[in-house]
């Protein structure tokens, strides 16, 4: 016997037999609309997750009727901002939305074999291995010759605030936010704005996908304070936190935990929230 859910619809938001399409975050807009950020990569016998290949780029869709239908996913910022990792979406207190970005630096393999060991380069052989893999085909040997799937190196990253002032659908303004002294900010999720206009913007310490840390910012995202660091132990991977602002003015944050295989959440007292950001898993 099977249990359907009561009163769940389904509606495709996005469909592309090339397109290998993953990981969305969405919020509920101020005027009711609903604006969702997802990747967007190439399709292949050899399926990867962003932080192993320069091909992936972050789109966004809109909704005005409860999802129901959706707009053409478009490139944000823009063209040119590929090799992404998952972002994520915020409402502020002004009414622009912000697209939180964590984007690598690609190097064709060739090129980066004639450069300078540097210590963030991560090659082929890493990118590549069994246990980052989301779907290798029949014949796909990622072993043997890695550099045949993957002719790339990574090379760190660096993190982004883009600023929409058309509900999400396009972008003005890039700001880079600090991360040292970790290597980049990854954030699969948006933030949290408090009544006072202060965004709170955790992130993951990609690419070592340990640590959980908090920048903040004042003036609307114009400038971004140090890192804080917010979760850390032996043991644990921490990751991909979620943040929402409650009623009571408390800060609630949920953390997925790669290490120990379960969730985290933190308690934080702060001022109350503007906006309704939709949880996500």
């Amino acid at each position: 016997m099977s249990i359907m859910p009561v009163g769940v619809l389904h509606s495709v938001v996005f469909a592309d037999p090339y397109s290998y399409c993953a990981h969305p975050d969405a919020i509920r807009l101020r005027d009711g609309s609903i604006a969702m950020v997802f990747n967007r990569g190439p399709r292949r016998k050899l399926i990867l997750h962003p932080p192993q290949d320069p091909m992936f780029m972050n789109v966004v869709t809109r909704s005005t009727d409860d999802g129901a239908t959706w707009t053409v996913p478009q490139v944000a910022p823009d063209y040119g901002w590929n090799g992404t990792e998952c972002a994520g979406l915020t409402e502020l207190a002004d009414g622009r939305v912000m697209l939180n970005q964590f984007r690598g630096i690609w190097i064709p393999l060739t090129k980066a074999r004639r450069m300078p060991p540097q210590p963030q380069m991560t090659w082929p052989a890493e990118l590549l291995a069994r246990n980052l893999l989301v779907r290798a085909g029949d014949g796909v040997d990622t072993e043997t010759n890695p550099e045949l799937h993957a002719p790339w190196c990574r090379n760190g990253g660096r993190a982004w605030a883009h600023f929409s002032s058309d509900g999400g659908l396009s972008y003005d303004e890039s700001v880079e936010v600090p991360t040292a002294p970790y290597v980049g900010g990854y954030g699969y999720h948006g933030g949290a704005v408090a009544s006072d206009g202060r965004i709170l913007l955790p992130l993951t310490d990609a690419y070592d996908f340990l640590t959980v840390f908090l920048v903040t910012s004042d003036d609307g995202g114009h400038s971004w304070s140090p890192p804080q660091c917010l979760a850390s132990q032996p043991g644990s991977e921490f990751e991909e936190p979620t943040t929402l602002v409650c009623r009571s003015g408390k800060v609630l944050m949920v953390l997925r935990d790669n290490g120990l295989r379960r969730l985290h959440y933190l308690f934080h007292q702060r001022a109350q929230s503007r906006g309704n950001h939709l949880l996500g898993k």
